[in-house]
C-alpha cells in the first residue's frame, strides 16, 4: 500500500524508516535555514520533532560583546 512515504522508504529500506518514525530531533532557530531544515525532516519520516525559536536575551547580549 502507497503512503506519503513509500517512495522514501524505497530509497532507505523498510529497516531505516523504522529507524527514522521511532527518531527524535531538536531544531534550534527556525529563521531562514531552520524553517528548511524542519521541512526536510518532516518529509523524511522522522517520528517527533521539537521546534525551538526562542532567543535567550543573555545570549544574545553575550553575542553582541563578542561581535560588535
Amino acid at each position: 500500500m502507497l503512503n506519503q512515504f513509500s517512495r522514501t522508504q524505497l530509497l532507505y529500506g523498510a529497516e531505516m524508516m523504522g529507524k527514522l518514525a521511532s527518531s527524535r530531533v531538536a531544531v534550534f532557530g527556525i529563521g531562514g535555514v531552520g524553517g528548511y531544515v524542519v521541512e526536510a525532516l518532516a518529509r523524511s519520516g522522522i517520528g517527533a520533532i521539537e521546534q525551538n525559536e526562542g532567543i535567550f536575551r543573555g545570549l544574545q547580549l553575550l553575542f553582541h560583546q563578542l561581535w560588535d
